[in-house]
């Protein structure tokens, strides 16, 4: 569970290649019969916020970088970027293409959602810590910049997120079969007994909504809810650990505070069919990046929402916590750095200037644009005060400078799972989940296979020499384990988990 990078189940992308090609700002145009188009969707959104009931979609016609789709759905989303922008038309919005045409896509998607930037002069928070973990190895939503046309009025730069659903699931997981519940409400995820009626205010099921199977969810908050000194066997029997330690630790190093660790919100869960296992997928980062100073490990006397049990348990316990800190180490080592992300910054700053310097709804200034990028903005906030929006190489050089200062404080030093590790290949391991025995196929010679525990400990090494290898671990116990295949080409490390 201390592993090196971070084995990815993505498989090869089938739709949204064209939508979220980042190489250039996109073009949508959406017209609607309605003159007062605005006014009915804000009523639309008003509405469904005041009764908790969904927001109505208006029916329009949509182009898309040239392509024209008829009948499709447009409506306001989000929460805080949509209240809090009161004053602005730039709100943010959902495009539904099959709202009234069940079977309509666009480049293989339903959906597009559209971010609007609120409180973020850079308009780039949530691309660039998606860009982030997914450069991890994370399955997390892909963007791209698009201008976006109302009935021919330039309404302003938006950043398109990949919306989360059997799309998603198709391009993340071989099996997407699963059920996929997202986080709808601030939830702690506490155990609330064992009738799917009590979870539904803070979940909702978005496949296999017939079946209407909540037990694997429930199951989840009952492991949590285990005493401490069972916690690290339990939560592993329903967790993927070790994909959740990187979310936790990417959440914390970006100070992503309107998320589950404080929150408690903007998640989904998907219980994988393959490990049964329930996976956590990250979701809204407009408001990261706002401090450099936040420790990691959470005090929950200091946030707002009270503790969160999962995360307390986790960094309460020896092994989980050490394990953290080694997910922390790898992602500050390889990924949270300017060697990584500063020429993304930097390119993706240059391609939209001219589209918000145009954008007239824009919440910024395009002085506050281009001091964002690498140097602290103060501007006035929604509310009326003066705040301090950090600048985002300035974040990741402070953030690095942090992250090691606690490390130390906290007598933390990072593993040799750290290193770099390269994944040039296709490393399949199977089954995952197994009882005594798995095999581990490459696609070239296998050098040598090691076997790690959940801190990091190495407990075996084989030299298979060749491309397809058995390993027993009968004489130890049940849980997780990390499996690092090395060959010519490079390094792949894989979690595997033992009934």
């Amino acid at each position: 569970m201390a592993g090196g990078l971070i084995a990815s189940c993505s498989i090869a992308q089938s739709n949204g290649t064209q939508l979220f090609d980042e190489s250039f700002v996109h073009r949508i145009d959406v017209t609607f019969q309605q003159t007062g188009f605005w006014d009915s969707l804000s009523n639309y959104y008003d509405e469904a916020m005041n009764n908790g009931t969904d927001v109505k979609y208006m029916m329009g016609t949509v182009t898309v970088d040239g392509t024209l789709i008829d009948s499709i759905g447009v409506k306001q989303k989000g929460f805080f970027s949509n209240w809090g922008a009161s004053g602005s038309f730039k709100k943010p919005l959902k495009i539904s293409m099959n709202q009234y045409v069940s079977s309509q896509k666009y480049d293989g998607l339903r959906k597009i959602n559209l971010s609007n930037g609120f409180q973020d002069p850079s308009m780039m928070r949530d691309a660039l810590a998606y860009k982030f973990m997914r450069d991890a190895g994370l399955d997390v939503p892909r963007t791209a910049y698009t201008k976006l046309y109302l009935n021919g009025t330039y309404w302003g730069l938006y950043l398109m997120v990949e919306e989360i659903d059997k799309r998603a699931l198709k391009n993340w997981y071989a099996a997407d079969s699963g059920n996929l519940f997202k986080c709808i409400n601030n939830t702690s995820l506490d155990y609330q007994g064992n009738s799917p009626a009590n979870y539904q205010d803070e979940f909702e099921l978005q496949t296999n909504e017939t079946a209407n199977d909540w037990s694997r969810l429930i199951y989840l908050t009952k492991k949590i809810a285990t005493p401490q000194a069972n916690f690290e066997d339990s939560i592993l029997q329903v967790l993927n650990i070790d994909q959740y330690l990187y979310v936790l630790a990417a959440d914390i190093i970006m100070f992503n505070w309107d998320s589950y660790y404080d929150h408690g919100r903007n998640f989904f869960l998907y219980q994988n069919p393959e490990t049964n296992l329930m996976d956590w997928i990250p979701w809204d980062y407009n408001l990261a990046f706002s401090t450099t100073n936040t420790d990691l490990i959470i005090d929950y006397s200091q946030t707002q929402d009270g503790p969160k049990q999962l995360v307390k348990k986790i960094q309460e316990d020896p092994e989980l916590r050490s394990s953290f800190f080694n997910h922390v180490c790898i992602l500050m080592d390889n990924y949270f750095t300017l060697g990584n992300l500063e020429s993304y910054i930097n390119t993706t700053a240059a391609l939209i200037r001219p589209e918000l310097n145009a954008d007239v709804n824009k919440f910024f200034s395009i002085t506050d644009f281009d001091a964002s990028i690498h140097n602290d903005v103060n501007a006035v906030d929604p509310f009326g005060q003066w705040s301090t929006y950090k600048g985002l190489t300035q974040f990741i050089t402070e953030r690095q400078s942090a992250v090691a200062q606690q490390l130390s404080n906290y007598q933390h030093e990072c593993t040799s799972l750290g290193a770099v590790e390269l994944a040039l290949e296709s490393v399949m391991v199977y089954p995952n989940p197994f009882e005594s025995t798995f095999t581990v196929e490459a696609g070239t010679v296998i050098e040598q296979l090691e076997v790690y525990s959940i801190t990091g400990q190495l407990l075996m090494t084989q030299s298979p020499k060749t491309k397809k290898a058995s390993i027993s671990l009968d004489d130890f116990a049940s849980g997780s384990y990390l499996v690092r295949t090395v060959t010519a080409s490079g390094m792949r490390t894989i979690p595997v988990n033992k009934k």
